[in-house]
């Protein structure tokens, strides 16, 4: 669960547009960070019953069956590639299609499917969009290929219009995530693009700032993300926040959490295992309980929840025959979503971990017909999730089509689409 619920602050467009901040001038340069800390008051006030209720339901409710709906293909695209990596609390997704020539980045609700307008002087014969995240006002973030340097830009769009989250910038940017009143969190690197050179920045007033640097227990001064490993887009790339801006990521092998409206960083600690190689935190609640995934021997990886980054984090473990498992997202009922992969030639699974236990979603969804769910990216406060899906063709474990997402739990509301 990302960011989920709208700020009840009067606001208007970052940049000229979006439903956000409207620009520097109009609050005082000693107020930004002042800005940041009041609407993590009103959030925090707004939403602890809410958690606390939902908390609750999900300690009593069982894991529902869902109502799969699949999204796309995109209307007249050829496209073949397609994912959903986030929803909001109106159910409104965000996700992209495309191949490795051209992708498109989409916002979908109530069975409509929009595609983004490209980002102004973005390249028109290899169009990249990506969507990394979507907030309750609509407001899609991602990062977009520029036709000039830097080549890469954090981008935010309400449907009807793209905009440069930092338009003045001279650095690659991509933007992951965005909360209450159009805030942005992305990161910033070097023009060549170095993953080690990548630092975490908020958007505010149509600028880029960069976030602390994280002074690890040994000693070492790292930039937060650079963890990442260069991923753009961030679907999914280990940096993102709740409601009151407490923002989650990597630092070096380590993992990091936040104070509340980007203050400060503290260590999220990993299981304790003598093989553990580092912590990569992804997705943190409004009771600041962080998922994510730990590194272990050779390339497998283990979910983890923490409801005490100074504690030991907790294994979520595998699927019978899964080989590594990610957690990806937490909403407020602590429910976890992500994917297991398996053996070679068999598809990923997405997964849920509720109260506890984890559960192949594929056995959860009455009408799933020939498809896999291969992951699941997020998850809203109203138990519905998004992900990837895949299409067999003629029966091939390895060969067919990713189709975009959504699960709607059985009997919470009705949902069908022509």
């Amino acid at each position: 669960m990302k960011i989920k619920r709208t700020l009840i602050v009067v606001v208007v467009g970052v940049g000229g547009g979006c439903g956000s901040l409207e620009s520097e001038d109009e609050v005082p340069s000693t107020t930004q960070a002042a800005l940041v800390q009041a609407a993590t008051d009103a959030v925090s006030t707004a939403t602890a019953a809410t958690a606390a209720s939902a908390q609750l339901d999900s300690a009593v409710a069982p894991l529902p069956t869902y109502d799969l709906q699949i999204i796309g293909p995109l209307q007249g695209s050829v496209v073949n590639v397609e994912t959903a990596v986030a929803i909001n609390a109106r159910g409104a997704v965000a996700g992209t299609a495309g191949g490795d020539a051209a992708q498109v980045a989409f916002r979908y609700q109530d069975c409509r499917v929009t595609v983004l307008p490209t980002l102004p002087g973005a390249q028109p014969a290899t169009t990249q969009m990506k969507a990394s995240d979507i907030n309750d006002d609509g407001i899609v973030v991602g990062t977009a290929l520029a036709a000039t340097s830097p080549i890469y830009r954090a981008f935010q769009s309400d449907g009807s219009v793209t905009t440069d989250l930092d338009p003045a910038g001279t650095q690659i940017e991509s933007g992951y995530a965005v909360g209450p009143a159009g805030i942005a969190l992305g990161v910033r690197s070097d023009p060549g693009g170095s993953p080690a050179l990548e630092t975490a920045v908020y958007f505010l007033f149509g600028k880029a700032y960069p976030l602390d640097l994280f002074t690890a227990p040994t000693g070492q001064v790292l930039r937060v993300n650079s963890f990442a490993q260069g991923c753009r887009g961030g679907i999914r790339c280990g940096l993102h926040m709740n409601r009151s801006f407490n923002v989650v990521g990597g630092a070096g092998s380590f993992g990091v959490v936040s104070g509340g409206g980007f203050t400060g960083w503290s260590q999220v600690h990993g299981t304790g295992y003598a093989n553990e190689t580092d912590v990569l935190p992804e997705d943190i609640n409004e009771s600041g309980h962080i998922v994510g995934s730990i590194g272990l021997s050779g390339t497998t990886r283990h979910a983890f929840v923490t409801y005490n980054p100074a504690g030991k984090a907790r294994d979520l473990g595998v699927l019978h025959g899964g080989t590594s498992s990610y957690a990806n997202a937490v909403n407020d009922s602590d429910d976890v979503v992500g994917a297991v992969a398996m053996s070679s030639g068999v598809p990923s699974r997405a997964v849920i971990w509720h109260n506890g236990a984890i559960a192949d979603l594929n056995t959860r969804v009455i009408n799933l017909g020939s498809y896999v769910l291969k992951d699941a990216k997020d998850i809203n406060d109203h138990g519905w999730i998004v992900g990837t899906a895949f299409l067999p063709y003629q029966g091939s474990t390895t060969v067919g089509w990713n189709r975009a997402y959504v699960l709607i739990p059985r009997g919470t509301a009705p949902y069908s689409c022509p």
